[in-house]
């Protein structure tokens, strides 16, 4: 099935095979795409509701970094801290947004 979606080609085929490796148990294949921008913000999400949010910050501080995406990038990555109980820079992000190269802004 997998390989079927992939070689179809275009957005809908990727879309398909990003959804169908965010099913349970398909992680490893999901990292192993995680240099797709739509295939990170499906593991972090995923990841984030299987409760590794060590993981899913990484993934997301990674596409800051790659300015994918700023605000809702923002705003994702600001409920993962919370969830993590830094409500501090959770409200700074919140504030301020992210820097250029995906840091917390200060102010």
């Amino acid at each position: 099935m997998v390989s079927s979606l992939s070689s179809a080609g275009g957005m809908s085929a990727q879309s398909g095979l990003d959804k169908l490796l965010a099913q349970p148990g398909d992680l490893d294949q999901l990292r192993s795409r995680a240099d797709d921008s739509r295939a990170a913000w499906h593991l972090a999400d995923l990841l984030t509701k299987h409760g590794n949010l060590n993981e899913a910050e990484q993934i997301l501080q990674k596409l800051a970094d790659s300015g994918d995406a700023p605000g809702p990038l923002a705003d994702q990555l600001s409920d993962l801290l919370k969830k993590q109980c830094r409500r501090e820079e959770a409200e700074r992000l919140r504030r301020f947004g992210l820097n250029p190269e995906g840091s917390v802004a200060d102010g």
